[in-house]
């Protein structure tokens, strides 16, 4: 069974973006591209399509992807995301925090979808007020199962503007946040998220524009 490329497409817009950005460094200085530990990990509802999921994400390991070095994210949902999706695990290029692998995994025995990203453009890290980042994300998407696979390449421009600093608060607590807003090719806001140096710039607060009332809030988390 596939996995429908809107599912798809919705799943990168939250998860793929929740880091996305280039530039080494690490510290306690706001806005640099974070450094993980295995077991940092955080916890999200996401209320979206008239439905509340309980979305859990954590570090689980290293390896090497694509001839890059890569942090493991694995990532669950619950219930499954529109009934389908039990799971997922992200591969970000170390140097980079650029997605290069999505393996999305669901309740149908045998089923695969893999995704492989190349990405080029701007540097968003280290994030400042007033930054502008444009980039161009190069995905192959393959599906199937034991007897059969396909594949699709697609191709896709956005523009991140980072607007100001601000005080977010969701469950787990009263963020100071970067407000980062995302735009399409034409130009239409497609995201805007909220990320904190404090949660290792996993994003705080995410307001999808693709549905409305669609929102994704941090409800805890853990980091070393």
């Amino acid at each position: 069974m596939k996995i429908k490329l809107p599912l798809v497409t919705a799943l990168v817009l939250i998860f793929i973006t929740c880091f996305s950005g280039a530039l080494a460094g690490c510290g306690k200085q706001e806005g640099l591209l974070p450094v993980f530990s295995i077991s940092d990990k955080w916890v999200s509802k996401w209320n979206t399509g008239g439905v509340q999921y309980l979305v859990t994400s954590e570090i689980t390991g290293e390896e090497s992807i694509e001839g890059k070095n890569c942090w493991t994210m694995t990532t669950t949902f619950d219930p499954p995301y529109t009934g389908q999706v039990t799971s997922m695990v992200n591969n970000y290029d170390k140097a980079t925090l650029n997605i290069v692998k999505m393996d999305l995994f669901s309740i149908t025995p045998g089923a695969f979808t893999t995704a492989v990203y190349q990405t080029t453009g701007d540097l968003l890290y280290p994030v400042a007020v007033g930054e502008e980042c444009r980039e161009v994300e190069f995905q192959t998407l393959t599906w199937g199962d034991a007897s059969i696979s396909q594949s699709q390449n697609s191709t896709t421009t956005t523009v991140t503007k980072v607007e100001k600093i601000e005080n977010i608060t969701v469950e787990a607590g009263t963020f100071k946040c970067f407000k980062m807003v995302k735009y399409d090719a034409d130009g239409n806001v497609i995201q805007i998220s909220w990320r904190s140096n404090e949660t290792k710039m996993f994003q705080v607060k995410m307001e999808d524009m693709a549905e409305p009332d669609a929102v994704y809030e941090l409800v805890s988390y853990s980091v070393k």
